[in-house]
């Protein structure tokens, strides 16, 4: 408010002429552009593959290898298996209804 003369960082209206970057040339060959990310290399998709078959085995391995776990997996099958039954007649016959009175 009292100070024409301040100018920097907190103040984003009026920067600094020493905070001023240049800017760089663009380059009209592609060569010469590289990806800024070099988090993305061919070790971070090794170790992700590797990081989801550990992961995946983990949880699988005990599903398979435990008997109270294999009961319950196949109970739940069966109730969808179940459920789409049910869904699927009741639809059935709902078209058919409709079908019927037209």
């Amino acid at each position: 408010m009292g100070n024409p003369g301040l100018c920097g960082l907190p103040l984003v209206f009026k920067p600094c002429p020493e905070d001023e970057m240049p800017k760089k040339p663009r380059s009209t060959n592609n060569v010469d552009e590289v990806h800024e990310n070099k988090f993305i290399t061919g070790g971070f998709y090794i170790s992700m593959a590797l990081g989801f078959i550990v992961a995946f085995w983990g949880v699988c391995g005990t599903l398979l290898l435990n008997k109270w776990c294999w009961i319950i997996v196949l109970k739940m099958f069966i109730k969808v298996e179940d459920w789409f039954y049910v869904n699927m007649l009741v639809n059935k016959k709902r078209v058919q209804r409709r079908f019927e009175k037209n």
